[in-house]
């Protein structure tokens, strides 16, 4: 999800933290390779944290043969018998207190066991309301919201919801104010409560630790929003040499390294691949790839001669030539999350095109879909009433279904057709 472990508030609803259908089903398939357990189909709850999905697990460990059995029964039933019977035995309940009111209520219906008791395992409940405060029993109308700045916090106030980080600097400051206060912010635009001295103190110091920078407590408490004091922290955590659309993550030490190029995601920067460096070997070469316009071909033909250039592949760079006299430079290593994959395999081919040497290409969470993606009017509706349900669903909020004058769609999203599930 982007977090680093110590900025991951274990008690807050992992859905405010930025979790979405398709990071949750990734994380379940690595779950269960990990410890080696069988896929099984599980009806989320909307605000289940880290502790409940501690307990599934371990229960899931010690129960093997009870989890196995439901694998065993899944494999005969359709998609539509699995969510019958799951929902048969949620009983309508969409949270953990009500499931675990539910599962109460059906143990006490049980006949009564001559073994030994089992031990109930209670799991802390989720810190706020994911609804996040309201000042106003008053919502303003879609119609109003649009007649504004159609952006994301618009979007989130017209639809009444909260919107998650979006960035690492977003990420480090929900977290840092969930940790600090022991309540989850909501959403990046939710009105922050007023901070006593000591809060403000312990934001300030904590997010100056993560940031690498000053962070002030004037800084923390004149933030009325999440997304207000993230921009304070952005400024140092996305620090480093930028020249256009090219960031200096770190410097080469000598001009014979060959650096890793690695390119930005949907949402967010390239300083989301610090982790990475600091896992690489000591001294290793990174330079970030930033955002530029155009679909995923116009970007890739914007970003291979400034590559080429780079790695010593273009006139005027310093490089030795093949048995045909060709100018030849250093090898690429290109890696990309996401979207980023997607642009670092693109990149990757216009270079070989090129005559570049392409040592490595490494794709993190990027997928390719079974089938093409059509953009017609048509499949624009459906993936848009899709998404609708699923919002609907998941997050409690109504959004409105696609009608037959939907405008066409762009060409040029920050959203990979080859790595969106919607």
């Amino acid at each position: 999800m982007g977090y680093e472990p110590e900025d991951l508030p274990w008690e807050v609803p992992l859905i405010e933290l930025g979790l979405d259908s398709l990071m949750a089903v990734r994380i379940k398939n690595r779950v269960e390779y990990d410890f080696d357990l069988p896929p099984i189909q599980l009806t989320a709850v909307r605000d289940a944290n880290l502790y409940a999905v501690e307990k599934l697990i371990e229960y899931a460990i010690e129960h093997r043969d009870e989890v196995q059995e439901l694998a065993d029964v899944q494999k005969t039933q359709t998609a539509e018998e699995i969510a019958a019977a799951q929902a048969e035995l949620m009983g309508g309940a969409t949270t953990v207190a009500e499931l675990e009111e539910r599962l109460a209520q059906k143990t006490a219906e049980a006949p009564v066991q001559a073994e030994a008791p089992v031990e109930v395992l209670e799991i802390p409940p989720p810190p706020t309301n994911p609804s996040g405060p309201s000042t106003s029993d008053t919502k303003p109308t879609a119609a109003g919201a649009a007649a504004g700045v159609l952006n994301q916090q618009a979007v989130a106030d017209a639809l009444n919801s909260d919107v998650p980080p979006r960035d690492a600097a977003e990420r480090v400051t929900f977290a840092t104010w969930a940790i600090v206060t022991g309540k989850s912010p909501g959403g990046i635009f939710n009105s922050l409560r007023p901070l006593s001295d000591e809060e403000a103190q312990k934001m300030a110091q904590r997010l100056s630790e993560r940031a690498e920078g000053t962070i002030t407590v004037d800084d923390v408490k004149k933030a009325q929003t999440i997304e207000e004091l993230a921009t304070n922290v952005r400024e140092f955590l996305e620090a480093g040499e930028l020249d256009g659309f090219v960031r200096t993550i770190r410097k080469p030490e000598s001009e014979h390294q060959v650096p890793v190029y690695v390119f930005h995601a949907a949402g967010g920067s390239t300083v989301v691949y610090e982790p990475l460096l600091n896992r690489l070997p000591a001294a290793t070469p990174m330079i970030g790839l930033e955002r530029v316009e155009g679909s995923i071909e116009e970007r890739a033909a914007q970003y291979v001669p400034k590559l080429l250039e780079l790695n010593g592949w273009s006139e005027g760079k310093a490089g030795a030539s093949d048995a045909t006299g060709k100018k030849r430079g250093k090898p690429f290593v290109l890696a990309g999350w996401s979207l980023g994959g997607a642009l670092a395999y693109a990149c990757a081919i216009g270079l070989k095109q090129a005559g570049a040497d392409v040592s490595l290409v490494g794709l993190i969470d990027c997928v390719r879909p079974g089938e093409p993606i059509l953009h017609t009017k048509e499949e624009t509706r459906k993936r848009w009433d899709r998404y609708a349900k699923f919002a609907e669903k998941t997050f409690n909020v109504q959004i409105p279904r696609s009608r037959t004058s939907i405008s066409k769609p762009s060409t040029t999203p920050d959203r990979c057709s080859s790595c969106s599930t919607w």
